[in-house]
């Protein structure tokens, strides 16, 4: 169990460090004009744009939620 709950949070932090690099690429590509794959965001090319970064920020709340209801029933 505690195995299980230790690869589950190194999954959620690469997961969340994932979503933040591509925030702040997204926005940093806004500004500056470079696109997606030129930052070497996931090698497609297209700008990010409002939609995208709601969808990462709901699942950053959605995954958050679930760590602390996963979390509580483990503790």
């Amino acid at each position: 169990m505690l195995l299980f709950a230790l690869i589950f949070w190194i999954l959620v932090a690469l997961a969340a460090v994932g979503a933040v690099i591509g925030v702040v690429a997204g926005i940093f590509g806004k500004f500056v004009g470079f696109s997606w794959k030129q930052l070497g965001i996931w090698g497609n090319n297209h700008q990010i744009n409002l939609s995208e970064k709601g969808q990462i920020a709901l699942l950053v709340i959605v995954w958050g939620i679930l760590i602390i209801v996963i979390l509580s029933k483990i503790f």
